[in-house]
């Protein structure tokens, strides 16, 4: 007799956190007078200090602050696993859950806003996107120290390496940018 396919699925959230954005990533297209106002920028949320990761149908997300898109991958050994683990550079197996997402202490400075008082872009958004494609903004009050929120698909407590650099062999703290 065969023996049955099996599924397993990895699960997500329980990080702290003290905002929804913190959770999941940032939505470079969404804005708020305060940024620590804005939403996650896949549907989490933090609920009483901690991550919880929004998952609907086919979008499921793995990591204690919900930042990896779960992805489905098949074993002979253990059938078919909703896992955070990918194949990087030489088929070596990596899970990103073993990468800060975001996190490290930035100076927030004074942000610029625009006509509707939304903040448009704040000094400490150099120091949290240093790979200079978006990676991450700075998030806080005005003048004083925040924290780093990457946005998808980027890591490091400073969200300064892409899944790509990761999956080619990069690590965080490991580099030299610009």
């Amino acid at each position: 007799e065969a023996t049955p396919l099996k599924m397993t699925t990895a699960e997500g959230g329980g990080g702290s956190c003290s905002r929804d954005v913190e959770c999941g990533w940032y939505h470079p297209s969404a804005m708020a007078a305060d940024r620590r106002d804005l939403p996650s920028g896949n549907g989490a949320r933090c609920l009483v200090g901690h991550c919880v990761c929004a998952n609907s149908f086919e979008s499921k997300y793995g990591c204690p602050h919900c930042s990896v898109q779960l992805r489905a991958s098949f074993s002979y050994d253990e059938g078919i696993a909703v896992t955070t683990k990918v194949r990087g550079k030489h088929h070596k197996l990596i899970d990103l859950c073993d990468f800060q997402s975001g996190g490290a202490s930035c100076e927030v400075g004074h942000c610029v806003r625009d006509q509707d008082n939304k903040t448009l872009e704040c000094p400490g958004d150099r120091f949290c996107d240093s790979a200079g494609s978006g990676g991450g903004v700075c998030i806080g009050a005005d003048g004083e120290r925040g924290i780093c929120v990457c946005g998808h698909g980027y890591f490091c407590s400073d969200c300064s390496l892409h899944e790509s650099d990761i999956l080619n062999g990069a690590h965080c703290d490991l580099y030299i940018t610009g």
